[in-house]
């Protein structure tokens, strides 16, 4: 009976496009996934490859497959196959939630680390683009840690460079973030990086003046207050924003407070 269901279901995809619509590789697909869903995973497995022979750079046959490959127990070949679904342009949130179901389910994040991490050395030519496009992903996601996981082992460039900084400031480690947004902010016109170093000066500028509230080193703090309204004002031209409104009147309080005669 299996047999006869398997024929069949070729003999649609090869023979009857009226009754399943779309190119040739579609109806493999749907043979594929009928078959998976009724538990044949070793023939769902080949007519994906029939699949993937007819379109070999459609992301969609290569995740199906990675699926079916980890259920029968490839797990080097389902490793590959959602390597190659990421590199054909696939979404990451598929793939992880694949990875997730199936080599890590019931297991932590790092085992889904640990598992990305082998996906995106599948193919070394291709493993900066992974790891950008997983770190990408983990950081629209808000996961600044595993952002920074991946980011880390970026090729650097202003995108790559930008998640590792934010990631490491929204981790509390600003002073690994600081030289980056102060690259970032060198190189060119950056919100981020341009209220990250105004408001790095500004909080410089108040504890110079806190902690000396009785013989201010005034040309320092004056210093740091230049610098705090510098990067403010760019970063507001670059987004109009109330909150730096706000902080530009403190760098105007705080410049008149030492410029007051004791």
């Amino acid at each position: 009976m299996k047999k006869v269901l398997y024929t069949l279901l070729l003999y649609i995809a090869v023979c009857s496009s009226n009754v399943v619509a779309g190119s040739k590789m579609d109806r493999y697909m749907f043979v594929a996934d009928s078959l998976f869903a009724n538990n044949e995973f070793e023939d769902a497995f080949r007519v994906y490859g029939l699949a993937m022979k007819e379109d070999i750079n459609n992301p969609d046959v290569f995740l199906h497959a990675a699926k079916c490959a980890f259920i029968l127990g490839h797990s080097p070949i389902a490793e590959s196959y959602y390597s190659l679904c990421l590199q054909k342009g696939g979404k990451a949130t598929d793939v992880i939630s694949g990875v997730s179901s199936s080599f890590c389910k019931d297991a932590g994040k790092e085992c889904l680390l640990s598992t990305l991490d082998v996906i995106a050395r599948k193919h070394p030519k291709k493993e900066p683009d992974m790891l950008l496009i997983l770190a990408r992903h983990f950081f629209c996601e808000k996961d600044y840690k595993s952002a920074m996981h991946f980011a880390k082992r970026c090729v650097p460039s202003d995108e790559s460079c930008k998640i590792l900084a934010i990631a490491l400031f929204q981790t509390g480690d600003i002073d690994n973030a600081a030289p980056l947004f102060e690259s970032i902010n060198k190189n060119g016109a950056d919100f981020d990086a341009a209220i990250f170093e105004g408001n790095l000066h500004l909080v410089n500028a108040r504890n110079i003046i806190n902690d000396c509230k009785d013989t201010i080193p005034k040309e320092a703090a004056r210093n740091e207050l230049m610098l705090a309204k510098f990067n403010l004002t760019k970063a507001y031209i670059l987004r109009n924003s109330d909150y730096i409104k706000v902080q530009l009147r403190e760098i105007d309080k705080l410049t008149n407070l030492i410029s007051e005669p004791k």
